[in-house]
């Protein structure tokens, strides 16, 4: 996940010579400011903190996802 706004570039690399394909994969994609006013965009990336078996933000408050609002 970028954490950084502007552009972004990838490519792939593999060792799976049966596929050509996968190792001339190459893109960009430009990362812009998220204008949601959902709190869910707004506490960070989620992560699994060590040692437990569910999510949280990165400013560590618990991930529970309920229900979607659009």
């Amino acid at each position: 996940m970028p954490d950084e706004l502007g552009t972004w570039t990838f490519s792939s690399i593999s060792s799976d010579k049966n596929n050509s394909d996968l190792p001339s994969v190459r893109g960009k994609f430009e990362c812009s400011q998220n204008e949601s006013e959902l709190d869910i965009y707004h506490r960070g990336n989620l992560i699994q903190p060590k040692g437990t078996y569910h999510l949280s933000h990165a400013d560590g408050t618990p991930f529970f996802w309920a229900a979607c609002k659009a």
